[in-house]
């Protein structure tokens, strides 16, 4: 799982170089906020609680679900949409736009599945 989070930051950062290589515009608080975010996804998937300790379990669980959340923050769609090629962007949108994952990607609805998941 380590492994999956270096290489999600690590295409993540250079999507964005690549956007201010070409002049336009990415904040750098979102690289900062998806290599954060990953780093604690991926420690939290790692770590192993006690056997028995539902505490330890639970707080797994929760900071699973909620940094998954944040790293929404960082926008990582958007930058792939504007680095993508026309071909895999074109795919992309296809998918967004696709009936039953635009309403999963409706905010309100996303928003009440993101806190029933928790």
């Amino acid at each position: 799982m380590a492994a999956v989070a270096v290489a999600a930051t690590v295409g993540y950062l250079r999507g964005a170089a690549q956007l201010r290589d070409r002049g336009d515009e990415w904040p750098r608080w979102h690289s900062g906020e998806f290599a954060d975010g990953t780093f604690v996804l991926a420690a939290a998937l790692v770590a192993r609680p006690p056997e028995g300790s539902f505490a330890t379990s639970t707080a797994q669980h929760v900071v699973v679900a909620m940094v998954a959340s944040l790293l929404v923050l960082a926008r990582p769609v958007t930058l792939t949409l504007r680095v993508a090629s026309a071909g895999i962007r074109r795919r992309m949108l296809a998918v967004a736009q696709y009936r039953p994952t635009g309403a999963l990607l409706f905010p309100p609805v996303a928003a009440v599945s993101d806190i029933g998941g928790l």
